[in-house]
């Protein structure tokens, strides 16, 4: 269901490794698989079930490789969500709806996780107390992320 999308970041993700030194490329696709009963285990300890691409990314990319930005462990994800949803649950920026229906992905670099929802991919900003819609979906969100933060 996902093969093209999947394909074409694998295409992009190699063409900028292409001119990394290897010990930089290295580095980047390092990534920890993820299984299905990882994946599982997961959804139960959050409760919410994880969107259809995101499963597709941890099965095919695994965690702790960089797609633009460095998806999160799956113990990350865990314990962002669960933070996420208790900073934010009497702030009206994040809509309760987003807060908890979705995953805490992967964090900005500055303190701040990243929420794919049904709807796309959210980012609440803890020191402004807003919230911006990054993207319409979670797949929209990492081609941007990759043609945004090329490494060269």
């Amino acid at each position: 269901m996902y093969q093209k999308t999947l394909a074409q970041i694998t295409e992009q993700l190699q063409a900028q490794f292409e001119e990394l030194d290897d010990d930089l490329a290295e580095e980047l696709q390092n990534s920890t698989s993820v299984s299905k009963a990882d994946i599982a285990h997961a959804e139960q300890q959050i409760g919410t079930p994880f969107p259809p691409f995101y499963r597709a990314l941890l099965q095919h990319f695994g965690t702790s490789c960089w797609l633009g930005i460095e998806l999160d462990d799956l113990d990350q994800v865990i314990e962002n969500t669960q933070w996420m949803r208790q900073h934010f649950a009497n702030h009206p920026i994040v809509p309760q709806d987003i807060l908890q229906n979705s995953i805490a992905f992967a964090g900005d670099g500055n303190g701040n996780y990243f929420l794919v929802h049904d709807s796309g991919v959210w980012l609440p900003d803890h020191d402004s107390n807003e919230c911006s819609h990054e993207a319409p979906s979670l797949e929209q969100f990492i081609l941007n992320a990759l043609a945004d933060n090329e490494y060269e």
